[in-house]
């Protein structure tokens, strides 16, 4: 034990010298006790994978939730995780508190000193697998894990639209059927693709459809940036109040067009439809709170907060983009639109005044929600990253066109 807790201070001391700081690794987290659990209960010691999971955006969104619930998902497996973020990441709060986590000073995507950082934490961590999350956690490793010299796989997870340099992972995990079939389509080896849909971590209890309020609720929650499209929402709830439809708004999120869109609102006569409750971190309260959650996004790669609507027993409408299409079957368990104000506005109409259509959807989703779930996502991931570590010892490549068809069919 006194030599196990000096070899922790002595990496602890060393990682710090690199500017990098440590959670002290004798700190017993529920992840690793977990993991020992399983490894002790099913005798699979060896398929236990060490995984650098790494993220080192700022800002905070649903793509940040979905890092922390790999982190999750991945720890739910009985897998050892080591988290990777930025210094003073908002990411951090999305994490469980006893999460071994790393913080990794960067200024830019091809920043020098933080690529020779990260090549000493990859050494130091010794990790089976790196997934990264986002372009610059992608470049700063993919550069280190060629200088640190480790042969291990890199795992993208392709949150959005950007597919430039991805060709730099061994495998990349896509979000949506449609982002898989964009990737494949520039070109990139579909051995190198997998399908693997955002999912729910548990933290949010199923909710059913429940009286409305009355006037009835529509939420957004979002971050407030121009994909966003809050401006199409309020245009659609001024075109609704306009042809005399009863209703009230909350607005959760924040960002940079915050004020803008406030005083947007204003001019359009919202001023007092509109209740602006900025950043949200009981997500779960807030879907309580309205009836209707509307996503008036001009892109959206996934839509994770669709999910988390679902699992409160809440009716979606949403933009016609791919995320959204990928989850919402028009008119079943949700209604699309297009990327307009007149015709957001229309389907939010048909909602409002046919609760019991909308009734219907939201128990639909609800039975939907469940495809989503970590449990049901779990074992796909399991064996994806189990393959890929086994297979890439062998020859790097190898074996990764089955695994990744394996779960791109689920």
């Amino acid at each position: 034990m006194i030599k196990s807790a000096q070899k922790g201070l002595k990496t602890c001391g060393a990682l710090a010298s690199h500017g990098i700081q440590s959670a002290p690794i004798w700190n017993i987290t529920a992840c690793r006790a977990q993991r020992a659990a399983i490894a002790v209960k099913t005798g699979e010691e060896g398929n236990v994978v060490r995984v650098l999971n790494v993220m080192l955006s700022l800002g905070l969104g649903g793509v940040q939730k979905a890092y922390a619930g790999y982190t999750k998902l991945l720890c739910h497996l009985g897998h050892e995780v080591v988290s990777c973020v930025a210094p003073r990441s908002a990411v951090s709060m999305y994490l469980p508190a006893d999460a071994n986590l790393v913080t990794l000073s960067n200024f830019f995507e091809r920043d020098p000193v933080a690529i020779i950082r990260a090549a000493f934490l990859l050494r130091s961590q010794k990790p089976d697998l790196i997934m990264v999350h986002g372009k610059r956690a992608l470049m700063l490793f993919s550069r280190a894990r060629h200088l640190s010299g480790l042969h291990i796989p890199l795992v993208n997870v392709l949150h959005r639209h950007r597919l430039k340099h991805i060709a730099r992972s061994d495998l990349n995990i896509c979000i949506s059927e449609p982002l898989r079939d964009e990737a494949a389509a520039a070109g990139i080896d579909k051995a190198m693709l997998a399908y693997i849909p955002n999912f729910l971590t548990g933290e949010l209890d199923a909710s059913s459809p429940t009286p409305w309020n009355d006037p009835p609720v529509i939420g957004f929650l979002g971050r407030m940036v121009p994909e966003k499209g809050l401006d199409l929402f309020i245009d659609a709830l001024a075109i609704l109040k306009e042809s005399g439809v009863h209703f009230a708004a909350r607005i959760g999120g924040d960002g940079p067009m915050r004020q803008t869109w406030k005083a947007y609102a204003a001019a359009r006569g919202l001023g007092h439809d509109l209740q602006w409750v900025g950043w949200v971190n009981a997500v779960g309260e807030f879907h309580k709170s309205i009836d209707v959650l509307c996503i008036p996004s001009r892109w959206e790669s996934f839509g994770l907060v669709i999910l988390e609507a679902y699992k409160a027993g809440k009716v979606v409408v949403a933009t016609r983009t791919t995320g959204p299409a990928s989850i919402i079957n028009d008119k079943v368990n949700g209604l699309m639109s297009d990327i307009d104000a007149k015709d957001l506005a229309a389907k939010l109409k048909v909602v409002i005044e046919n609760p019991e259509f909308a009734e219907r959807m939201a128990t639909q989703a609800a039975y939907d929600i469940m495809q989503y779930e970590i449990d049901a996502v779990a074992p796909a991931v399991d064996t994806l990253l189990k393959n890929l570590v086994k297979n890439f010892h062998h020859a790097p490549g190898l074996g990764l066109s089955s695994a990744a068809s394996g779960v791109a069919d689920r």
